[in-house]
């Protein structure tokens, strides 16, 4: 990696974790805001592509919004995605 794409590199997780603390606020002060809780997992899941982190993120959004059956299968795709254990989704 050269000079320029280390600073490129820096500049992109700055500005990942600055756009992440801002919906981290904005779902607590909006907990119930299921489009809110959708925009912050598909974003983190495009962005960051860490798993644990994006499993955690989907598992913490349908336990705010049971409801919100979109939640559950960005969930599910996630733990396809991430080879993550389905048990979570189910409870035990």
């Amino acid at each position: 990696m050269n000079e320029q794409e280390h600073k490129e590199f820096k500049i992109t997780c700055v500005v990942f974790w600055m756009l992440s603390g801002l919906y981290e606020r904005a779902v607590c002060d909006n907990a119930l805001d299921s489009s809110l809780w959708l925009e912050f997992l598909n974003y983190t899941s495009n962005e960051l592509h860490i798993g644990p982190v994006v499993l955690d993120l989907a598992e913490r959004s349908s336990r705010n919004c049971p409801w919100d059956g979109s939640i559950w299968v960005q969930w599910l795709h996630e733990i396809e995605k991430f080879n993550g254990d389905t048990d979570a989704v189910r409870g035990k």
